[in-house]
């Protein structure tokens, strides 16, 4: 669910947090607009098991 985080503070320690943990692999700047990527779940990588393609 899309949330727009409007405290500059807590803007800064979640952006941080991500930083430390990895979790802003995916994250994105728009237009000066940081949109962060949710990481995969248990369920996302359920369904995504068997789509995996191997190229040799």
């Amino acid at each position: 669910m899309p949330a727009m985080i409007l405290d500059p503070q807590l803007q800064r320690e979640l952006i941080a947090q991500r930083a430390l943990t990895g979790a802003d692999r995916y994250d994105e700047v728009w237009e000066g607009v940081t949109m962060l990527s949710p990481m995969a779940n248990n369920q996302h990588l359920k369904s995504t098991k068997g789509d995996q393609v191997w190229q040799l």
